[in-house]
């Protein structure tokens, strides 16, 4: 085993046109798993041949849905556990001995994740809501969640939150590891001051703001009825997304109108991928 918990660990990143310096960063990560799964997503990056290092996907962008839960049936019962990481998920040098001791030490927990921090900042990116773990750096106890899928209508974009609402309706319990942190950039982040108050936005491409408010949608309508409150923060998110759109945020009326039509599209069930113009 390449690591010293006497666990077999796996980790899996996804490659979507990756930089040089995001595949040497996935190659550097690699030194914590036992073995490390790349799903290419796109075919235009070369990567050094390595050991522990398995090549996997068939070079077309089938989104992270269908990459994990292909993952997942390959290894089947090859490993405990499954850490996921994006292609630009930075982690420190003991990040997994973390997060599997954490698992360890919390037996009955299926899927962690660990804080994360914004990439230049350091400002903490998610909160305290256990329900709301992201992919990125989250840690999959195979036992308990290798039979339950992704669901693959979602491509990008909510994939994790809908997996961790689906994982509660199956009695499962999340956490997050509050003892471990990844660093991660989220979008292209602008602010503005109005009125001497600082308002602050993510500023999203308009393909990925077509992404996030057609799955939250399909995501309240799925489970608005096990988990009204949590749908209803989403409402509520999605106002104020809205709000800074219009207010900081770069090409906001194409933004509005592919909102518009993420509405029309979740509503008739036209899900999977989608190009917006």
């Amino acid at each position: 085993m390449r690591n010293n918990l006497n666990k077999k660990v796996y980790g899996l990143v996804i490659f979507y046109h990756p930089t040089d310096e995001q595949v040497s960063l996935a190659i550097k990560n690699s030194s914590q798993f036992d073995k490390l799964y790349v799903w290419c997503n796109s075919n235009v990056f070369s990567m050094d041949k390595k050991e522990h290092i398995i090549l996997i996907g068939n070079s077309v962008n089938d989104g992270i849905a269908v990459a994990i839960n292909k993952t997942i049936e390959i290894i089947q019962d090859s490993c405990e556990y499954l850490v996921i990481l994006d292609q630009d998920s930075k982690i420190e040098d003991n990040f997994v001995e973390k997060m599997i001791k954490f698992m360890d030490v919390h037996p009955s927990v299926a899927l962690s994740g660990p804080v994360i921090l914004e990439d230049g900042s350091g400002i903490v990116l998610n909160d305290t809501d256990n329900t709301r773990i992201i992919t990125s750096g989250s840690v999959i106890r195979m036992l308990m969640c290798q039979k339950i899928q992704l669901d693959e209508n979602l491509f990008i974009d909510y994939v994790d939150f809908d997996y961790c609402l689906t994982l509660l309706n199956n009695g499962m319990k999340l956490s997050i590891n509050r003892d471990a942190s990844l660093i991660q950039s989220l979008g292209n982040p602008i602010a503005k001051n109005i009125l001497g108050i600082k308002i602050s936005s993510s500023n999203h491409s308009v393909i990925r703001r077509y992404y996030m408010f057609r799955n939250r949608i399909y995501i309240i309508l799925k489970h608005f009825n096990k988990h009204p409150v949590w749908c209803g923060r989403e409402i509520i998110r999605s106002i104020s997304e809205i709000a800074k759109i219009l207010i900081v945020e770069h090409q906001r009326f194409e933004k509005i109108r592919c909102i518009a039509v993420a509405t029309s599209d979740a509503i008739r069930g036209k899900m999977g991928a989608k190009r917006v113009a």
